[in-house]
């Protein structure tokens, strides 16, 4: 085919379906945190990092977001390693999505803190405007006319840190960057 008009259609087509299997894949994801069993093993973020970020490897080349990864922990970390999953991927998606123009950045960390550990995801993307702030954890709310997602991301990501009996929180300037804390204890 070297119809640009039909090239860029399929294009289209691609896009949506992504779209929808990104949108159904997070609806899966809230319906098995609330049913499925489970186990509490050993986190080992490093790992959990590079598995999300494996996953996203040629969003991140395209975008040219360098991502940076620290783990802070000197001792174990117990907890539900798909619950965690879901909150690292939703957190890097809106980040690599909400990416600035030039000399991206992700950081991406976790921290001993008050017994417990911090989740730390810090951008210098395009920023959340400070009406929205209380409203992002919402399901379905897009704080950005020029959003392309479903308004589930950050939803997921509050659904699952509550069932780990943690806490969200959200820092963000426009045109600067945002991060987002999760803190979860032992």
């Amino acid at each position: 085919l070297k119809d640009p008009a039909a090239l860029e259609l399929f294009a289209k087509v691609n896009d949506t379906a992504r779209n929808l299997d990104k949108m159904l894949t997070k609806l899966q994801t809230v319906s098995l945190a609330g049913n499925e069993a489970l186990v509490k093993t050993e986190i080992h973020f490093k790992n959990l990092f590079e598995e999300v970020l494996l996953a996203i490897h040629d969003e991140l080349v395209e975008k040219k977001i360098n991502v940076t990864v620290h783990v802070l922990l000197r001792h174990p970390f117990y907890s539900y390693l798909s619950l965690l999953k879901a909150i690292v991927q939703n957190l890097l998606e809106n980040a690599v999505s909400f990416s600035g123009a030039m000399n991206q950045k992700i950081q991406l960390i976790v921290c001993e803190y008050n017994g417990g550990i911090q989740l730390i995801v810090k951008d210098n993307g395009q920023g959340i405007h400070p009406v929205y702030l209380t409203r992002v954890w919402e399901m379905y709310f897009r704080g950005n006319e020029h959003s392309t997602g479903n308004g589930l991301g950050l939803y997921i990501v509050k659904k699952m840190t509550d069932k780990l009996k943690g806490q969200t929180a959200i820092e963000s300037t426009i045109h600067v960057g945002t991060t987002v804390t999760i803190t979860l204890p032992r």
